[in-house]
């Protein structure tokens, strides 16, 4: 006796959706203007405009795709235009914990006491000494 057939198929499995490798360019405005290329041997994101000539490039990831090189971008250029607000709160930090350290180095030096120089004894004879 043979098998009976299943009376229902199971349901196609769905493809992923293709994910975008060009895009709009923030800087002249065009359409599909902006290609994006991920180079995972050199852990690498490239994009350029075809237009207007803009480029950037950024370290990746194993799992980032094409998009995320674009979205860098994007939040990059938008810090740039900001001033750099976070980056730049991090370096005033810095700079204000270096200027803190040399403002206690300076006024330990004016609290030191003074040391008188110390005189090098030179040897004026041009016989040599016997020990």
């Amino acid at each position: 006796m043979g098998k009976r057939k299943r009376a229902t198929k199971p349901p196609p499995k769905k493809k992923m959706p293709k994910l975008e490798k060009v895009f709009n360019c923030p800087f002249c405005g065009h359409e599909n203007s902006v290609e994006c290329e991920v180079l995972r041997s050199e852990n690498l994101g490239k994009l350029e405009c075809r237009l207007c000539g803009v480029r950037y490039s950024t370290t990746v990831g194993r799992l980032e795709e094409a998009i995320d090189v674009y979205y860098k971008w994007i939040d990059a250029c938008d810090a740039a235009n900001q001033g750099g607000a976070a980056d730049e709160q991090v370096e005033l930090e810095e700079i204000d914990k270096v200027n803190a350290a040399a403002e206690i180095a300076e006024e330990d030096e004016h609290h030191l006491p003074v040391k008188a120089p110390v005189k090098a004894v030179v040897d004026d004879d041009d016989v040599d000494d016997e020990v």
